[in-house]
């Protein structure tokens, strides 16, 4: 989560990264215009909850798994950053699709810093998706070498369940998030639907 304070009062929401913090304040504004108090903004920020695809975490066997979007190098470099605080070893899945609903222009990958997230050092590194062979040359340009490829959702769900470590943080575009939670609903680790 993240806590802030405006005008000497702390404010605290369920999901981190500093681009969460400018959505509350601008939520904070809109609130404050229509003549919400202090308290009620608090409130309703306590009771807000994490969202499809956005620092959504839930349990696979063993395993911690939290799923971000990504769908443009500024949000990409965001979740990066919010990797960055991680202070425990991860694992890392990185899903790339063009869909039109992805956007089919994935040109924005080399705008990306992966050269960050390759700093991260995540001990194991898996890619998939419509255009994995694109996603793996941005990837090894950035320096991450002995990458696994996988086809299907069913191999990325077998390789989160043995992964080395207990955290797995999975980064995707839209279709590729949106079918992956459906194979995680199959499997029983999440319910169908938007907010899990």
């Amino acid at each position: 989560g993240s806590s802030f304070d405006i005008d000497g009062t702390t404010f605290s929401i369920p999901i981190a990264g500093l681009y969460n913090i400018y959505n509350a304040l601008a939520a904070y504004s809109a609130a404050k215009f229509f003549g919400l108090s202090t308290e009620e903004i608090q409130e309703g920020f306590s009771k807000a909850q994490r969202v499809f695809g956005r620092q959504e975490t839930f349990a696979v066997e063993d395993k911690e798994v939290m799923l971000n979007l990504i769908k443009n190098p500024v949000g990409f470099n965001q979740i990066v950053q919010l990797l960055s605080y991680e202070k425990e070893p991860f694992s890392l899945g990185v899903l790339l699709n063009d869909n039109p609903a992805d956007g089919q222009d994935v040109s924005w990958i080399w705008d990306g810093d992966f050269e960050w997230l390759h700093a991260l050092n995540a001990v194991d590194t898996a890619i998939s998706g419509i255009r994995v062979e694109d996603l793996g040359v941005r990837m090894e340009v950035a320096g991450f070498e002995k990458m696994k490829v996988f086809k299907t959702n069913a191999e990325l769900i077998d390789w989160i369940r043995k992964a080395p470590t207990k955290k797995v943080n999975v980064l995707a575009t839209y279709t590729a998030l949106l079918n992956l939670r459906k194979d995680f609903a199959k499997e029983g680790y999440l319910k169908e639907g938007m907010n899990g």
